[in-house]
């Protein structure tokens, strides 16, 4: 049973790294493809996007469904971590130049939405919360 929680957790990992990279796919040309004054969020266009994502989410879902249940069958769940002398604890140089590389990447998809004029329809929404829910103005 614990072998089957280990193949479940890999394949519910390299399911997330394939969802991932195809969500970033779906969404790419909506930032680095968008022509001026094109209407890029139309139903037809968000529908194929999803249909073509589902599949992969509907396994990843599954799989990390059965992985939960063979945690708790295994007894993983209860395991207690050993936790390392705080002197002997140190970020290895892979885990600090993927932080690092994470937080660029995040950086660049801010600056890429608010190239996009992501933020003036961030404000918009924000004004009609603020105007329509809760009665300000």
């Amino acid at each position: 049973m614990a072998k089957a929680y280990r193949v479940v957790k890999l394949v519910t990992a390299v399911l997330t790294v394939l969802l991932t990279a195809m969500l970033i796919f779906e969404a790419a040309d909506i930032y680095l493809g968008a022509e001026p004054g094109v209407q890029m969020y139309r139903r037809e266009d968000i529908g194929a996007r999803i249909l073509t994502v589902l599949p992969v989410f509907v396994l990843w879902a599954v799989s990390a469904a059965v992985g939960t249940v063979l945690r708790v069958k295994t007894g993983e769940r209860e395991k207690k971590r050993v936790e390392k002398p705080a002197e002997r604890r140190t970020d290895s140089r892979a885990v600090l130049a993927a932080r690092i590389a994470l937080l660029a990447a995040g950086i660049l998809f801010i600056g890429l939405g608010a190239a996009n004029g992501g933020l003036w329809d961030v404000l918009v929404k924000a004004i009609n919360i603020c105007t329509e829910c809760i009665g300000l103005g």
